[in-house]
């Protein structure tokens, strides 16, 4: 049985005046107040409830609760609306019931309210009370408006659809709800509440005969066309005398023949099966007992069954006659439907490259990323689940919910985007594990074979190939200029300097020097591409850098006078550094962004360069253009050691030494993430006034860690990725 502490959290959303009501075991009979509630109806007929006795509906003889909502109508102006400024509407009381006393035969049942002292009773109102039946049925109040009270009718949060159990309705499928016949000024201790009951959902049987008698049925599925509403959720306005209002619906209800986990915890034991399935009984029949909302379906519309048992599934189409199919309230609607001459299919899945194609036995897809559309055609379910973490080529596969095909199958489309293959000489092969589920139970497991082709690319090293990638008005290299196959974070730059280095540690002949300047501050003798530059602030300058606001560009013309001071566009031809108003368009075009750890960057192993062959990459997608770019946090240099004084202000700036630089690893060199700090990706924009401008890629992995930062120094060694403009013509 549910307590009713446990209401006030399916409630979660209860208008502020609701009083949470303590366990009436709990409550001081000598100061509460209770209030009884009339469940007696005019005949059986009118209070059926979830149990079958005979063609009758009956209140089950134990575990039944009421949700109770007590309105103001003070609180109204006439036509119920509420005046413009007035009070915001309340419900000044919303309760569960304790335990309802049913009748011998079941054809009647009273409930009671406790308040737990008199204090906690609503006075000098005009009070009207409203219930829920099942309190188990009910999931907010105060959703669609604050006196909009929901419940879930033939269904449940999720879609997880009824449970009947053997021989009776699911009692959480069946809903009523009730008003009380007068309003109420006063509340006082022992009064009684006579309450109108209407039910929203009516009770059918759907008889089938002629199946086979070794089937376990595990879960059915009920269709009406397409505009009828068999289950969903509705609304009771508690403020009013409007019993109810059908806010929501699906077309199909779903019966599940296995144990109700969450309904487990709270409801009788005799409301649950006992077994996953349910046999089909020895003559090959079977009842389908389910709530549905009444409805008739119009003559020459279809009622559909799916059923899916542990062999596979069986269907079967039924058209309405002439007086149409009725399901008719506060009656028990009863269909006999014959399943001998409908076959039991096995489980299968085929793959589609177009809907309603002949079936491949794996899905082939082409060397370069991007959007790759195919389809599952499968009885198993509605919704396919593909597992790609041991996929290194892929990236993300979307299922998408399946439309229920004329043969009482599913075409399930997928969308695949995946990562670019750039190897040259090998396809890449992954068999994914998916599994089928018909509204959320697993029906079928299917090995789901997609090879990847290889090919050549504009931009070849050694066994690797790949394109440029365009995003927005921009074509971006796909790596870090620099890069091979046993250097994949590519080369590190200092800002505006044509020729990079290679971090020590990933290549140990990379040499070091000091930076000298002349009077006027800049770089003394002609720089050695092959060698880092430690300096006191810049690794050039043009003026006092403690001084001086340097405004520069990282030029795309090499002139002479740059050449000789080692400046100039690092890039190849046709190619440049991203200004920083790109690099800012870049972050917003760039769309999907997502932190992984990689084996491999763009189809090089890091084993060479990393403690465990693993490296942090930032995933850029853009989906509407169907490209992909990788970001490896490569680190940086730190070039420059800043100085302190006593005060604390800055007092200078300190070359790093060359034992430093040699000393850099994958953890000085920011790769990794670390007890002191967080692995970064700094991306040099081409543009620089006093500070410089740096794309950040942070291994924290949030949203956020993809920004553009001012903090670095042009001594510092950083990535390079290059990119070209695209003509407004393309």
């Amino acid at each position: 049985m549910k307590s009713t502490s446990i209401l006030f959290v399916s409630l979660a959303v209860l208008a502020a005046s609701c009083q949470k009501v303590n366990d009436p075991e709990k409550i001081n009979h000598d100061s509460s107040v209770t209030l009884y509630l009339s469940g007696e109806k005019s005949s059986t007929s009118s209070s059926q409830r979830t149990m079958l006795s005979g063609n009758d509906v009956i209140w089950s003889p134990s575990g039944e609760y009421l949700a109770v909502a007590i309105s103001d109508r003070n609180n109204m102006v006439e036509d119920n609306k509420w005046s413009e400024g007035g009070p915001v509407p309340e419900v000044v009381a919303c309760l569960s019931s304790n335990e309802g006393v049913v009748t011998a035969d079941g054809s009647k049942a009273n409930f009671s309210i406790s308040f737990p002292d008199k204090e906690s009773v609503p006075t000098g109102g005009a009070y009207r009370f409203h219930a829920v039946y099942p309190l188990d049925a009910t999931f907010v109040l105060g959703n669609v408006s604050k006196w909009d009270w929901g419940v879930f009718v033939g269904t449940r949060s999720g879609e997880r659809g009824q449970y009947p159990p053997e021989g009776s309705f699911d009692p959480l499928a069946d809903v009523m709800l009730a008003i009380s016949r007068n309003e109420y000024t006063e509340i006082t201790d022992g009064m009684t509440i006579d309450l109108v009951f209407e039910r929203l959902c009516t009770h059918a049987r759907i008889a089938l005969k002629g199946l086979p008698a070794d089937a376990t049925i595990i879960k059915a599925v009920i269709y009406a066309p397409e505009g009828y509403s068999m289950s969903g959720i509705s609304y009771i306005n508690v403020m009013n005398a409007s019993l109810s209002s059908d806010k929501s619906g699906r077309n199909y209800v779903i019966l599940n023949y296995g144990n109700d986990e969450e309904s487990g915890k709270t409801g009788s034991k005799s409301t649950r099966a006992s077994v996953i399935g349910r046999p089909v009984n020895p003559d090959g029949s079977f009842d389908l007992l389910f709530c549905t909302r009444p409805m008739v379906i119009a003559p020459g519309d279809k009622l559909q069954i799916v059923l899916y048992t542990d062999q596979g599934t069986i269907e079967k189409t039924i058209i309405a006659g002439a007086s149409g199919i009725r399901f008719e309230q506060n009656t028990l609607s009863s269909v006999t439907v014959g399943m001998s001459a409908q076959p039991l299919v096995p489980y299968f899945c085929h793959i589609l490259t177009a809907p309603g194609s002949e079936p491949v036995s794996s899905l082939s897809i082409p060397r370069t990323g991007g959007t790759s559309r195919f389809y599952l055609h499968s009885n198993a379910g509605n919704y396919a689940n593909l597992n790609i973490e041991s996929c290194n080529s892929i990236y993300r596969i979307n299922s998408y919910d399946a439309i229920l095909q004329e043969d009482g199958s599913y075409l399930m489309e997928c969308e695949l985007l995946r990562r670019p293959n750039n190897s040259l000489s090998s396809t890449v092969a992954n068999t994914v594990p998916a599994s089928f589920s018909c509204f959320g139970q697993t029906m079928m497991g299917y090995p789901l074979d997609i090879i990847q082709e290889c090919g050549a690319g504009e931009i070849v090293a050694g066994d690797w190939t790949a394109d440029p990638v365009q995003i927005g008005s921009l074509r971006w290299y796909p790596v870090n200029l620099g890069f091979d196959l046993s250097h994949p974070f590519g080369k590190y730059y200092q800002f505006g300097r044509k020729a990079g280095q290679y971090a020590y540690c990933d290549n140990p002949s990379t040499k070091f020097a000091v930076a000298s300047y002349d009077s006027k501050y800049n770089f003394a003798g002609t720089p050695d591409d092959d060698t880092f530059y430690g300096s006191s602030f810049w690794w050039y300058t043009y003026g006092d850098p403690m001084t001086t606001i340097v405004r520069e560009t990282w030029l795309e013309t090499d002139t002479p006078e740059e050449l000789a001071k080692g400046k100039g566009n690092p890039c190849p031809e046709g190619w440049r550094l991203p200004s920083r108003d790109e690099m800012v368009a870049f972050i917003t075009d760039a769309g999907h962004k997502n932190k992984a750890t990689r084996t491999s960057h763009c189809g090089a192993s890091f084993s060479s360069v990393t403690s465990d062959g693993t490296a942090y990459i930032w995933e850029v997608w853009n989906s509407d253009q169907d490209k992909f770019l990788e970001f490896p946090i490569a680190g940086y240099i730190n070039g420059t050691k800043t100085l302190y004084n006593a005060a604390g202000n800055i007092s200078g700036y300190e070359s790093i030494s060359e034992e430093t630089f040699r000393a850099y690893d994958e953890l000085s060199l920011h790769r990794r993430e670390t007890e002191s700090g967080w692995g970064l990706g700094m991306y040099w924009a081409a543009d620089s006034d006093w500070d410089v401008n740096l794309l950040c890629f942070n291994s924290r992995g949030y949203s956020s860690d993809v920004s553009m930062v001012t903090y670095g120094y042009p001594g510092w060694g950083c990535s390079v990725r290059c990119v070209q403009s695209v003509p407004e013509s393309e």
